[in-house]
């Protein structure tokens, strides 16, 4: 075991000899690239400002935000702006920034994608999703070639992005202000709309509400009370009408001339008996109280002939009556004024009881439909409400706003001067390079010699013919055989010069490219 170990590093080390002259050029090769790699690689340099999320002055719990949500989405608002092809493209003309790129011919759009991509924003984790856990500040930074040009540059981004958080939360504001007032016009608009609805139905329908059912009710039983009441009196006043005439008949038949003593048939005037009717009526008030029957008896009499003695001084033809035809009389006329004014206050009773019930009868159908157009009413006035008190909100936002009293970013940490480049890492290349170079210089003798076909030693000669070797010849050196190795030495030499070349044409490419 330990001879066929030393049997097979020995092949090995013999294929590194035989191909020396390649592992050498590959190891020249490499090691030339890397140093020139950690010369030629130009040094990008890093500048980075710190900028914090100011709270607003006035306490959130006075004075909403009018700019709410996750840093991150607002970040990736204000980029979509601040690093847009044309402010970029603005601040790539302003400080003459890849002119190597611009000189080369690239297009603008390349460039401005280019800068985007070395343009970085750094933004703390959230530790829960509580908003005292919000992060408070974000870093900016700017990655170039020159580490005053990164520093400008940087804080130039710092500044767009400022300013543009200013103006997009002062057009939120104004916009959402004539947003809420465009609204707010719209639902007054609405609500008078609906109030003008409610006055033309009440207009409509007045006296049939549901607030007027109380009264129609009381109304209803009121003149149901007075109808029965009318009735009642129409029924009594008919009863004493025919009373009345029963009376008068008896009366009439009963009936004598007034005479003064005797009580014989008499011509007298009435005037001469009105006379003595006063002069009795006098002698009796003297004697007795107004509420003596002789008394009511006398003043009823003179009652009655003046009713008579009136008739005649019209010219009616009045058959003489005695005192008590007369005040039957006179009460069978008030029964007749009182009939007549009772046939006509019946039927209007009855005419106000229809419509009261038909008012009554009408209240349910009207409830509904009032009650919907109250309800629509109430909800429109609760989102006319509701759209006032955010407008005033969104007006004090904006004044907030205007006087940059607002939440807003500033910049704590200023864009720095890198000193040391943030890239390339030197040592790193150089030792990588080195590492590489070395496992080339050992890899490429293999390489070689596992895709040449000839037969390198009598073992290998013997296994791939299965016949027994009976001697070797070693390589003999003449001088006609120097030109073939020669002819190998400069074919290796023009591989790596070209190699060299290639690496050489590849690390200056992408220097120039800063």
């Amino acid at each position: 075991m330990d001879q066929t170990d030393h049997f097979n590093l020995t092949a090995y080390f013999d294929i590194i000899y035989r191909h020396r002259l390649s592992s050498v050029c590959a190891l020249a090769v490499g090691a030339s690239l890397t140093l020139l790699a950690a010369i030629l690689l130009p040094s990008v340099y890093r500048s980075s400002t710190l900028v914090i999320i100011q709270p607003q002055e006035v306490p959130s719990e006075y004075v909403s935000a009018p700019v709410t949500g996750h840093i991150h989405d607002r970040l990736q608002a204000l980029s979509q702006i601040a690093l847009s092809r044309t402010r970029l493209e603005q601040i790539i003309t302003q400080h003459r920034l890849y002119r190597t790129r611009r000189s080369h011919g690239a297009s603008m759009d390349d460039i401005v994608e280019y800068m985007r991509r070395h343009i970085h924003i750094e933004i703390p984790e959230y530790r829960n999703n509580s908003p005292d856990s919000r992060p408070a500040s974000f870093t900016l930074s700017f990655e170039y070639s020159d580490a005053a040009t990164a520093q400008r540059v940087t804080a130039q981004l710092a500044d767009l992005f400022i300013d543009e958080d200013l103006k997009q939360r002062a057009n939120q504001a104004t916009a959402t202000t004539a947003f809420l007032d465009e609204q707010l016009g719209k639902s007054r608009a609405a609500l008078d709309v609906k109030e003008r609805e409610i006055k033309l139905f009440k207009d409509r329908y007045q006296g049939s509400l549901p607030q007027d059912l109380e009264i129609n009710l009381k109304m209803l039983s009121d003149l149901q009370s007075q109808l029965q009441s009318d009735n009642e009196a129409f029924a009594a006043l008919q009863e004493h009408r025919s009373q009345l005439q029963r009376d008068l008949a008896r009366a009439h038949e009963e009936k004598v001339t007034v005479t003064s003593v005797s009580g014989e048939r008499s011509s007298a005037s009435p005037e001469a008996a009105l006379t003595l009717k006063e002069t009795e009526l006098a002698e009796l008030q003297a004697q007795n109280s107004e509420q003596h029957p002789d008394v009511v008896r006398v003043k009823a009499e003179i009652a009655a002939l003046k009713i008579l003695i009136t008739r005649r001084a019209h010219g009616d033809e009045v058959e003489s009556m005695s005192p008590e035809e007369a005040e039957l009389s006179r009460e069978m006329d008030s029964a007749d004024v009182d009939q007549r004014r009772l046939q006509t206050e019946i039927p209007t009773v009855k005419r106000k009881i229809d419509d009261y019930q038909q008012r009554i009868m009408q209240t349910p159908a009207h409830e509904q439909q009032f009650t919907a157009l109250t309800r629509d009413r109430d909800v429109l006035d609760a989102d006319y409400q509701k759209l006032k008190n955010k407008k005033l909100e969104a007006q004090i936002s904006q004044n907030l706003e205007q006087h940059e009293e607002g939440e807003r970013f500033q910049v704590l940490d200023p864009a720095n001067l890198p000193l040391a480049p943030e890239a390339p890492d030197r040592k790193v290349v150089v030792i990588g390079g080195i590492v590489f170079s070395l496992g080339l210089a050992g890899a490429l003798p293999f390489a070689i010699f596992f895709t040449d076909s000839s037969f390198k030693d009598p073992d290998e000669l013997r296994r791939e013919l299965a016949l027994a070797v009976a001697a070797t010849i070693p390589e003999l050196i003449e001088i006609e055989g120097i030109m073939p190795r020669r002819r190998v030495l400069y074919q290796s030499l023009a591989i790596s010069s070209a190699c060299f070349v290639l690496g050489v044409g590849i690390l200056l490419f992408y220097a120039r490219a800063f």
